[in-house]
């Protein structure tokens, strides 16, 4: 075998060995991702502080107590602050909260691409959600004890 054919078939199995690794990489930096993807639940009086590690965007929060106690808000790049007052009255019982965030990774599909899409504008294309619930207890409008347990997903 000349110089010429040892070095195509060097080249082409280095052209194999990139596209093998490739997804690789790319399915650790997901799983990394996924892991930063985490919201956290601070509590100080009759508010409920939210923060991320990681750039996420498009929260929603749900509070649920109650005599019927519900309260929703969203914010489309910072994470939350929740203030139970702002809802109306604050009965004392039990409560529980869910947040849901969208992180920076576009959603896979498997559809279709409509006529005259190229694949290239992801701009429109869902982003993939994270999300985390727990719950707290209120006495005179004020969080005095609250479940650390919280649920990531």
């Amino acid at each position: 075998m000349g110089v010429k054919a040892r070095l195509s078939a060097l080249l082409a199995a280095t052209a194999a060995l990139a596209l093998i690794s490739g997804p690789v990489s790319a399915q650790i930096s997901t799983i990394n991702n996924a892991a930063e993807a985490q919201i956290d639940a601070n509590f100080s009086g009759g508010r409920i502080l939210f923060e991320s590690r990681s750039r996420l965007t498009n929260y929603s929060v749900r509070v649920v107590g109650p005599d019927g106690y519900v309260g929703e808000l969203q914010s489309a790049r910072t994470a939350p602050s929740f203030r139970l007052a702002d809802f109306g009255e604050v009965p004392d019982g039990q409560y529980t909260y869910e947040i849901f965030a969208a992180t920076s990774e576009i959603q896979r599909s498997v559809r279709r691409a409509a006529p005259g899409e190229n694949g290239r504008d992801v701009s429109s294309r869902p982003r993939v959600g994270t999300s985390s619930s727990g719950s707290f207890h209120v006495r005179n409008g004020q969080i005095i004890e609250f479940d650390t347990s919280a649920e990531e997903g």
